[in-house]
């Protein structure tokens, strides 16, 4: 009763709680391997007492009086509904938060589509065009230095892989590592001039 243990007496069927103050009181019922077997709320003033049945898994009460002391019989009450069980209401678990997802940064072109870009580069005749076709892709796509190599190697005069390079440089995602495009570059002019673009 209340956290208490009442243990029944040898030879008694029941257990008496003494003691108690008026209100309500939570009482458990258990097994004899200490499994819990039912639980309820009774309510009871401070001079009375009441008397209960364990049946079919349940509380049941018998009847209500004044307290033994006081000489008079529990007054037996008509059956009724078994005691409700406790409901215990736990407290939902804590939420544990969420790590913000890192921000996806531009992403470069596909493989596939820059494959029909640099066919279509091949395809003109005239740098002009060449850098034509570069500049229109540039302003929509982002690249990768390694796609940028490619480009310059489309090209055939030093200064148009420079302008190419000027145009693609803003939309490079991988810019630590321009010093790559050395090897798609002859002079030392067009190497400083690119390097200058990503610095």
């Amino acid at each position: 009763v209340d956290g208490r243990v009442i243990a029944n007496r040898p030879g008694e069927r029941g257990a008496t709680a003494i003691e108690l103050a008026g209100g309500n009181h939570r009482v458990q019922v258990f097994d004899p391997q200490d499994r819990l077997v039912t639980s309820a709320t009774v309510s009871v003033i401070v001079s009375e007492q009441a008397r209960f049945e364990l049946r079919r898994g349940q509380l049941t009460e018998l009847g209500r009086g004044p307290l033994a002391s006081q000489g008079a019989p529990c007054t037996p009450v008509p059956p009724t509904k078994p005691a409700p069980a406790v409901i215990v209401v736990k407290p939902p678990p804590p939420v544990t938060p969420v790590a913000p997802v890192a921000p996806v940064g531009p992403l470069a072109m596909r493989d596939g589509d820059f494959t029909g870009f640099i066919s279509a580069v091949k395809a003109e005749a005239f740098s002009s065009d060449q850098l034509g076709i570069i500049t229109g892709v540039a302003r929509t796509q982002h690249f990768t230095i390694a796609q940028v190599g490619v480009v310059l190697d489309q090209l055939a005069h030093s200064s148009d892989k420079v302008a190419a390079a000027t145009v693609l440089a803003p939309r490079v995602i991988d810019r630590e590592n321009a010093w790559k495009l050395n090897e798609h570059l002859t002079f030392s002019s067009d190497k400083d001039a690119v390097r200058a673009l990503f610095q």
